[in-house]
């Protein structure tokens, strides 16, 4: 459908948190996009500095621009 994935986001980065060093760590949240330029795809930690889980998904970050 002329979808962009790959400009757009870091592929097998996690966005899954866990404070559980053993659980599977798992990429659940993508960016699609369709005439537009993706660059600088981000990973934002849902976990604090303190190691507490601030939320159940990483949050996501990319700069986009008209093509």
């Amino acid at each position: 459908a002329g979808f962009d994935w790959q400009a757009c986001n870091l592929a097998g980065r996690p966005t899954f948190p866990t404070d559980n060093p053993a659980a599977p760590r798992a990429k659940l949240d993508w960016f699609f996009t369709r005439g537009l330029a993706a660059r600088e795809p981000a990973v934002v930690s849902g976990i604090g500095a303190d190691g507490a889980v601030l939320s159940d998904h990483d949050g996501l970050a990319v700069t986009v621009r008209p093509q």
